[in-house]
């Protein structure tokens, strides 16, 4: 099975288990869902399966509760871990995937700002033979 990294897992947070970590995914919305499987991996020892319970924004770091892990102590444990996801569970997401058919039928984009959001405009398309 192929993974790869979404988080660092930094440290404890309070007494119910909740570590600290920090994202290394640019998708981090479709990444932390609850319900999704994990695997806390770290040198020497064997892949821990988790079970993403909640997950919540603190500052530049994330804040992660797992089925698995009721205590401090538990959580303890991941310091240092890497967070793995199955690579096939982590497709692209679908704006960002695109067709080699709807590639070939774009021939301009332009990229137009407006207040605080990035409009995707398409310019021309090929007109179709009858």
């Amino acid at each position: 099975m192929e993974t790869i990294t979404v988080a660092r897992l930094l440290k404890p947070f309070a007494l119910r288990g909740e570590i600290h970590a920090i994202s290394l995914t640019e998708f981090p919305k479709d990444r932390f869902k609850k319900g999704r499987s994990f695997f806390a991996v770290k040198a020497g020892m064997d892949p821990i399966p988790l079970t993403l319970k909640s997950a919540r924004g603190q500052g530049d770091a994330y804040l992660f509760a797992f089925e698995e892990i009721h205590s401090v102590e538990e959580a303890e444990t991941l310091k240092g871990c890497d967070l793995n996801l199955n690579k096939e569970e982590a497709p692209l997401p679908e704006a960002k995937i695109c067709s080699a058919e709807q590639s070939m039928n774009i021939r301009h984009l332009i990229y137009t700002r407006t207040s605080k959001k990035t409009r995707l405009s398409n310019v021309s398309t090929p007109k179709k033979d009858i």
